[in-house]
């Protein structure tokens, strides 16, 4: 099942909050092709784990800035530190739900997002994997 690409950019939005770009680390979300990375995971995966990673991704892009901040926008819609403020709010939240829903997208994210050779120099790491987590990478 091969996500839109409406959804893949909802994707990019969310994993670019995660993983920002900051001083500390120049290369984040926004520098890897983390789009290709959740559009081959959703294509790949079980038909009721790619539901799952769907729905949670919709409901952050869609339903938590009303929810969360009283704003009727979508993510891409707040600013960067609406964002920050956001996904803050739902790792805080007392409700377990909300709080797995940033944690099962930042667990999925983070496993492509430090796959990258590039971004695990960054950080230190010179071994290499011989595959990259997508196809194509460098």
């Amino acid at each position: 099942m091969q996500p839109t690409r409406r959804e893949i950019g909802w994707a990019e939005t969310i994993f670019e909050a995660l993983f920002p770009v900051t001083e500390d680390a120049p290369i984040g979300a926004s520098e890897v092709p983390m789009g290709r990375f959740y559009a081959d995971q959703v294509a790949a995966c079980p038909a009721l784990v790619a539901l799952l990673y769907r729905v949670t991704l919709a409901l952050i892009y869609l339903l938590m800035p009303l929810l969360m901040l009283g704003r009727p926008r979508t993510f891409r819609a707040l600013s960067t530190d609406q964002r920050r403020k956001l996904l803050e709010q739902l790792y805080a939240s007392r409700v377990y739900a909300l709080r797995q829903t940033v944690t099962l997208i930042k667990m999925i994210a983070g496993t492509g997002f430090l796959g990258f050779p590039e971004v695990q120099r960054q950080f230190g790491v010179e071994h290499e994997d011989a595959t990259p987590p997508i196809e194509g990478a460098p």
